[in-house]
């Protein structure tokens, strides 16, 4: 990864676009595609998937300036002074790729695979030989435009995994479809370099080495050991992925917390208390005679998730022995020692559990018309991958060509809108539009009006164990933030 890629990956926004080809997806571009997403979204940002405009596409060309210069041009002059608009030509495609102004354009990263480099360079051709019919010397200046800005950065993004292009006006970084798993390392790396504040949070990596005793430093999970100053309360976390630990059948059991602390002014000693994700695994009431001490706590499976934030609060009495005196803040250090220990345990059969099943491997199951609607079933799958625990570097994507056959799964599973051979669901829409929620043969909530709602529910079929996602009504959920499962087994989400 150069220094001019890992310039452009260090200044991407944190919601970015994603270019993919236009129409129906590959597999392997589609599989790219959400494992990107997913990586993305395990550090913060979030990927809009912008499909290249097609003839009869409709665009939005508010907003869209056209140079003088250019307004002779039919496929320019088509474009202005236009709101949503239906492209009628691949010369306008070109033109919109040259002005690079349109919100369907404004893509940061594109998977580079031969259908999206085609429809580019159709495209392009076409205006090219709309302006040569015109005139020969605007075209010989187009054509040098055209080699320096398209054809020879695409040209060059052939050859590596990761390349930097530049498409009318915009920076864009090509990653072909088989080296996904490559970005996602690259871009975590990168990531994890930047990341210099006391809260950090680390993305999926290949293999994090583990110790025989199955302990991992809080350095390798996000975690900067250093000194806080503490006047009242101040908080230290480290956010991780579970998949970035359990991939071998281990999960976190046990967290070991080496602190230091300075005597403070009030005779009240410091505390420490113990978080993670906002449960309160352990405390202790801290010496503060500048040596080390440990706070130990066990790590229940109900307090595990997808994406954990463990979070250390220490609080002080600010109160000092002199009324007249100023509060002061005094010292406490976290250190480099701190770490968790891992340990095999039978996952449970809910949301937590499934997040230590789908670090390990899991099988994507989705039908074949999602690869053909890719604008809006791409958000979905990464946005419940991602809240599922599903490692994008651990998964295998099957795409079924008959959403009404029943599929068997070959090992843990997240399925979509697909049936699931011999797989029970607690979760069901009736054909009346009721949404039914049985336990033990009793109806628990029965609600009407499913526009916009989702269920995500654990079930076991065949042995193996996953989660079904199923759109309840006539319409899917748009899922503006990140999806946050809680404890339990089903959920209904919108």
């Amino acid at each position: 990864m150069g220094q001019d890629v890992g310039a452009v990956w260090n200044a991407l926004p944190g919601k970015l676009g994603l270019l993919v080809a236009p129409g129906t997806l590959s597999n392997a571009s589609y599989d790219a595609a959400w494992r990107l997403g997913v990586a993305l979204e395990r550090i913060g940002k979030q990927a809009r998937i912008l499909p290249s405009p097609a003839v009869q596409d409709s665009v939005d060309l508010s907003g869209l300036t056209i140079p003088a210069e250019l307004k002779q041009i039919p496929a320019f002059a088509g474009l202005e002074g236009k709101g949503q608009y239906t492209l009628r030509d691949p010369a306008e495609i070109g033109a919109l790729l040259m002005l690079g102004q349109t919100p369907a354009l404004q893509a940061d990263l594109a998977i580079s695979d031969p259908q999206l480099l085609k429809a580019i360079d159709d495209a392009m051709d076409a205006l090219q030989a709309q302006v040569q019919g015109l005139d020969a010397s605007a075209a010989s200046a187009l054509g040098q435009w055209r080699e320096r800005h398209i054809k020879k950065p695409l040209a060059n993004s052939t050859g590596d995994d990761v390349s930097l292009a530049l498409l009318g006006n915009r920076a864009l970084l090509m990653i072909k479809p088989e080296s996904a798993d490559k970005a996602i390392g690259l871009f975590s790396s990168a990531w994890n370099k930047l990341a210099r504040n006391r809260q950090l949070t680390i993305g999926e990596e290949a293999a994090m080495p583990l110790s025989e005793d199955g302990r991992v430093a809080l350095t390798r999970l996000g975690g900067k050991p250093g000194t806080v100053d503490v006047l009242a309360k101040t908080d230290w976390s480290a956010s991780f992925p579970l998949g970035s630990v359990a991939y071998d059948g281990r999960v976190p059991v046990t967290a070991m917390i080496d602190i230091a602390a300075a005597p403070g002014a009030s005779g009240t000693p410091p505390v420490a208390t113990l978080f993670l994700n906002d449960y309160l695994i352990g405390a202790m009431q801290l010496t503060a005679d500048g040596k080390k001490e440990r706070i130990e706590a066990r790590i229940p499976q109900y307090a595990l998730a997808a994406q954990n934030v463990l979070r250390v609060s220490f609080q002080r009495q600010p109160v000092s022995n002199q009324c007249l005196e100023t509060p002061q803040a005094f010292p406490i250090s976290v250190l480099p020692t701190s770490h968790i220990v891992l340990d095999k345990v039978t996952p449970d059969e809910n949301f937590s559990g499934m997040a230590a099943r789908f670090a390990t491997d899991t099988q994507i199951m989705v039908p074949k018309g999602y690869l053909e609607h890719p604008a809006s079933s791409l958000p979905q799958v990464i946005r419940i991958a991602s809240a599922s625990g599903v490692s994008p570097l651990r998964a295998q994507l099957s795409v079924s060509d008959d959403a009404s056959v029943a599929v068997t799964p070959a090992k843990s599973f997240l399925a979509f809108e697909l049936p699931i051979k011999d797989g029970a669901e607690s979760v069901k829409a009736s054909n009346d539009g009721h949404l039914l929620i049985n336990h033990k043969e009793q109806t628990l909530l029965d609600l009407k009006s499913l526009n916009h709602l989702a269920s995500l529910q654990v079930i076991e079929a065949g042995g193996q164990h996953g989660m079904i996602y199923r759109t309840l009504g006539g319409q899917t959920p748009v899922f503006e933030r990140p999806v946050l499962l809680e404890r339990g087994n089903p959920a209904v989400l919108a």
